[in-house]
């Protein structure tokens, strides 16, 4: 599981780093991402024929559910069932995303106490999680659920799930895979005229700490052309990607690709989503490196 990660880069750095237009709209730094915050993602967009960076909710809400209420427990999409959930499988054929992070945090319980650790790139070079979005209601609220692994090697002393990390090499397949189609089920346009009004879909809701639409109201984004890469034929419950297809986005890094990934021992105060700041990633006065 991924329940708290960190995002910390500028959207002109992410912008950068993804060859991707901003349209975020002022999104600030995170060292403490909590379930239904604002958070970046990266995905295509129709009417900028590019890939843009934008915003939207962590923790999916699926176009037919009747209140976001959920969202908080769709946060992760397991990439064993993502393909065939009737939550998540629409999203994870035509509205795959990109999800920026330094990196995550866990918790292991030792005794009574419960001690939290933040998995990040020794180097610091950023990671970027593999991703689905979707847009709901009449004000088409953006949002996102971050897929996740098996996890191996010294991670899964921590916990036995991690974020699907996609290495740069592996963005591009990520983002294609789907079609022109992608708000048909909430009765949009590919020119994001529908229901959302001109700008499409927009972000809003609870914020951090419950904060209602303040904040992110008001970002929006455009219909979305994501190219069909040459996948086809059945798929998995109707995902229009073949067996072969679907694995191969699956497929988590190698156990020589994660050793770059550092275990870091941190403060408890992680563990109150009040809290946010860089002091967060700082030991504490006793620790262990892994």
């Amino acid at each position: 599981m991924c329940g708290r990660y960190a995002t910390t880069r500028s959207e002109a750095d992410l912008s950068d780093l993804f060859d991707a237009v901003d349209v975020t709209e002022g999104l600030g730094p995170s060292w403490n991402v909590a379930p239904t915050d604002p958070v970046p993602i990266v995905r295509v967009s129709l009417s900028h024929g590019a890939r843009v960076l934008d915003t939207a909710r962590w923790g999916l809400v699926p176009p037919w559910a009747k209140d976001t209420r959920g969202a908080a427990r769709m946060i992760n999409a397991r990439s064993e069932t993502v393909a065939t959930s009737p939550a998540f499988a629409p999203s994870f054929a035509r509205r795959r995303c990109l999800v920026p992070a330094d990196g995550w945090f866990e918790w292991l319980r030792d005794g009574k106490q419960k001690q939290a650790y933040y998995m990040t790139p020794a180097d610091g070079s950023p990671l970027a999680f593999a991703g689905i979005w979707s847009p709901w209601g009449l004000e088409q609220l953006l949002t996102c659920s971050v897929l996740t692994t098996a996890a191996t090697g010294k991670l899964k002393w921590v916990h036995d799930r991690m974020p699907l990390i996609l290495p740069r090499d592996r963005w591009a397949a990520w983002l294609a895979g789907a079609d022109d189609r992608a708000f048909e089920d909430t009765d949009s346009t590919d020119d994001g005229a529908g229901v959302g009004g001109a700008g499409g879909v927009s972000v809003s809701g609870a914020g951090r700490n419950g904060a209602g639409a303040g904040g992110v109201s008001g970002a929006r984004m455009s219909g979305v052309n994501l190219s069909a890469a040459g996948m086809s034929g059945a798929g998995r419950a109707g995902t229009g990607l073949g067996g072969s297809a679907v694995d191969d986005l699956l497929r988590p890094m190698t156990d020589r690709q994660l050793e770059a990934i550092e275990v870091r021992p941190v403060g408890p105060a992680v563990g109150n989503v009040r809290n946010n700041g860089p002091h967060l990633l700082e030991p504490p006065t006793e620790a262990k490196l892994f």
